[in-house]
């Protein structure tokens, strides 16, 4: 039974493993969704942990290039939608892979000696927030 189908050219990049992991975020601003410009994306980490309870929870965190100041928790505040894509190569299509949230943290500003800002986003799946229900 098939879910869904894979492009021929994406499922002979994933056979092959030889190109570069290209990532694609999309941040609820205002309400909207916005990308990420991939050159903007400066570090980007995600894992599963396996819960106690059973089964497995996704979590990622996002350090992004904020110069614009378009980032911050009244733009974004926590618990605002975040989508992640992956691609494997250049003119490849993206997949969607997670949709997560912003997490209690909300939007972190961090400055760097110079004029540089970025923003640093603590990512949890939807089974967080479902387990504060349950408590």
């Amino acid at each position: 039974m098939k879910f869904y189908e894979v492009d021929p050219a994406l499922q002979e990049a994933i056979a092959a493993g030889d190109k570069a992991v290209r990532v694609k975020i999309e941040l609820a601003i205002h309400g909207r969704f916005e990308t990420v410009f991939e050159q903007d994306i400066i570090e980007a980490n995600f894992f599963g942990l396996k819960e106690a309870a059973g089964g497995v929870s996704s979590r990622g965190e996002v350090l992004i290039r904020n110069e614009q100041l378009a980032l911050s928790n009244e733009a974004t505040p926590p618990g605002s939608m975040v989508r992640v894509y992956f691609s494997l190569g250049e003119g490849l299509p993206f997949f969607q892979r997670f949709v997560f949230y912003v997490d209690d943290k909300g939007v972190q500003d961090i400055r760097d000696a110079g004029r540089r800002r970025y923003v640093y986003i603590g990512l949890r799946d939807f089974s967080a927030v479902l387990r504060k229900t349950d408590e």
